[in-house]
């Protein structure tokens, strides 16, 4: 296959918490369409829980969302184009407390169960991979790159029950006056699959501030 372009299209939008589960709950999104019941329960039903209970669910949020489109030809025989989307979001919150206080919570890869929502158990599974667990479902996330003295990293999922393309996850904290901001970003194709990661990282961000100032 021969690339012939590459573009990023920005979408803004905006949506209720309520929406976004109800959308869910009608598995508007084609990753959504094969997940099985157990799958569901342990992974999805948290997420429309969540949204439901935000303040103010019926209120629309603000959405960015940035869609990265790969435009491919093939180089043999006849020529046809076809596009894969990968969806982007970022969430940012701030902490009442030093970058470095929340690094040392935020940045030990292996206890993520201490405070991240929903996540019982966090085993490290080789140098570079945690297995999380939820329930009775397994995830494997492996650690990319790490950077001490900038506060960040990054890790990619390399086994789940949902079927992904690709995925990136970058954490990052820096100083703010005399606190901090919390930034998480993350890439995922297909791009229908951040209905279910967006706000399950943001739940993750608000969930590590509310451990960290409590």
């Amino acid at each position: 296959m021969l690339v012939v372009g590459e573009d990023r299209v920005e979408s803004r939008y905006e949506m209720s918490p309520a929406q976004v589960a109800d959308q869910l709950e009608r598995r508007t999104w084609s990753i959504l369409w094969e997940i099985d019941d157990a799958t569901w329960a342990e992974v999805v039903q948290p997420v429309i829980d969540g949204a439901r209970s935000l303040p103010d669910p019926d209120r629309p949020r603000r959405r960015v969302e940035y869609h990265d489109v790969l435009a491919l030809r093939a180089t043999g025989g006849r020529s046809r184009l076809a596009c894969a989307a990968m969806a982007n979001v970022e969430h940012r919150v701030r902490i009442n407390r030093a970058p470095d206080e929340v690094w040392a919570v935020m940045g030990d890869f292996w206890a993520l169960a201490d405070w991240f929502p929903g996540v019982e158990n966090c085993e490290k599974t080789s140098d570079d991979v945690r297995t999380i667990h939820m329930g009775d479902l397994a995830i494997d996330e492996r650690l990319l790159e790490r950077d001490e003295r900038a506060r960040s990293f990054a890790y990619t999922i390399d086994k789940s029950p949902m079927p992904l393309e690709f995925h990136r996850a970058d954490w990052s904290v820096v100083a703010d006056g005399d606190g901090s901001v919390l930034t998480v970003k993350a890439e995922v194709r297909p791009d229908d699959a951040m209905a279910i990661f967006d706000p399950v990282y943001k739940q993750a961000a608000e969930g590590l501030r509310d451990h960290i100032e409590s």
